[in-house]
């Protein structure tokens, strides 16, 4: 008869001496111990995942007020972004609604290039009391910056409005709040409380941008500077898309209102109401506004060679009664917190596709279209446009203006386009695209500009 010889066996009797030796009690003190570990990695891991959501709840509700005002939320707050910063975002336009809803924001993590605008001087002639700067090297937001007080820069620059943020802040739930503002801590610690409520509005809000069509001229360019050849999709693969931003939202100064209170929650109240305090009041603890000023100025009176005060942001009291404190915080260069600017379809040839607003694709409304096959008719049209932005700037408007007066319709699509503060090639691409002539008659335009070129010349 065969054997089977049974290998397990050994093992089993292994086992059965083991605990034979080793008393019930440790058995149980074991499997407790091995729980409780289990447990506390458990709940550890719960937290964690608890306090992250807790986080982009936070940073929704204070998106959601930004996205509100028509502007794309930008999170974190950043004071390195400005009109010409070109990103890549190779999500699918379903996937970038869907994050944009869940979120409220959407992450810029690459950066491709940054274009450098020169027509602001155009595009801001008509502002009141801006006299027209014709100088090409116009720079923002370097040249509105007062060289003779670096502690208020940004003042000639368009001021802007939005409503005000609520939340809630507690010890045991710690700072929730998106925006890195220092009086949110500072105001907490004073009034002492286990909660509170609290306002945000931002007091110092300025804008400024430049016009789409300036900005595709200088995407071209860094295309056929080869700038945009990193993100150029593989072969077939594609279309990646491509973000520019025309126009940032900076804030300058908040205003901080703190109530204590013993109540937990967050959430987002565009125009909460804002309490009123007396400047000479103080707190239910007796501490006063003046004191609260002492003490900060104390800790945030060292300044940099050039007169800035360090770390770059002062904060001082402004009220304090009974339970509530009010905060004002400066910051010496603006946080950016939101732009505008539009998208453009990117394919595995290089070639770009036409414009579609930013907000528009976000909320799923729009879908950038891919780049159509590149042709004869289309590379010929290009040259031309590249010579007339060769030519000296009255030359290239002579030139385009006697040839949009071929067509009416162009004619005064054009004009309008030039009012904006377009450059003439800019405004002219904007104008014979949107009236369609750049899609179903391109043969007429290049005909139109290359006998208004030969007539500029003389021939």
């Amino acid at each position: 008869m065969t054997k089977h010889f049974d290998r397990n066996r050994g093992r089993r009797e292994n086992a059965r001496g083991a605990s034979a030796c080793v008393p019930p009690a440790a058995f149980a003190a074991v499997a407790l111990g091995a729980a409780a570990l289990l447990g506390i990695g458990g709940c550890a891991e719960i937290a964690m995942r608890q306090k992250e959501r807790q986080m982009e709840l936070v940073a929704r509700d204070w998106c959601m007020v930004i996205r509100a005002s028509q502007v794309i939320p930008l999170y974190p707050l950043s004071q390195d972004m400005q009109p010409g910063d070109v990103f890549l975002v190779n999500r699918t336009v379903a996937d970038q609604s869907k994050r944009y809803r869940e979120r409220g924001f959407l992450p810029t993590d690459l950066r491709v290039c940054r274009l450098f605008p020169t027509t602001y001087g155009d595009f801001y002639r008509g502002r009141a009391g801006e006299p027209r700067d014709d100088d090409p090297a116009l720079v923002l937001p370097r040249a509105w910056r007062d060289p003779d007080d670096p502690l208020k820069p940004w003042e000639r620059f368009p001021a802007a409005g939005f409503p005000s943020y609520t939340f809630q802040v507690s010890n045991s739930g710690g700072l929730s709040i998106a925006v890195p503002v220092q009086s949110v801590p500072i105001a907490f610690s004073i009034l002492g409380a286990a909660s509170a409520t609290g306002s945000l509005t931002i007091t110092q809000c300025y804008t400024y941008g430049i016009d789409a069509a300036a900005m595709t001229a200088l995407l071209e360019q860094a295309k056929r500077e080869h700038l945009l050849d990193c993100v150029v999709p593989p072969e077939g693969e594609g279309p990646w898309f491509l973000r520019v931003v025309t126009q940032v939202f900076g804030a300058k100064s908040f205003d901080v209102v703190l109530t204590a209170n013993s109540t937990l929650g967050t959430g987002a109240d565009a125009g909460a109401a804002q309490p009123v305090g007396d400047a000479r009041g103080s707190l239910e603890n007796g501490i006063t506004v003046t004191e609260i000023n002492e003490q900060l100025s104390k800790v945030g009176s060292g300044r940099d060679p050039t007169g800035m005060p360090l770390p770059g942001v002062s904060a001082r009291a402004t009220f304090a009664s009974g339970r509530s404190v009010g905060m004002s915080e400066t910051f010496v260069e603006p946080v950016i917190f939101g732009y505008q600017g539009f998208d453009v379809a990117i394919d595995s040839h290089g070639r770009i596709g036409p414009l579609i607003p930013t907000f528009q694709v976000v909320d799923g409304e729009a879908i950038p279209e891919s780049p159509t096959a590149f042709t004869d008719e289309d590379e010929r049209y290009s040259e031309l446009l590249d010579e007339l932005r060769g030519f000296e700037a009255p030359k290239a408007l002579s030139i385009l203006s006697r040839a949009a007066g071929n067509d009416p319709v162009l004619l005064a699509a054009f004009e309008r386009e030039r009012a904006r503060g377009s450059d003439a090639v800019g405004a002219w691409i904007v104008a014979a695209d949107g009236t369609g002539i750049a899609t179903n008659r391109k043969s007429k335009l290049i005909a139109w500009i290359a006998e208004s070129i030969r007539k500029e010349s003389g021939g």
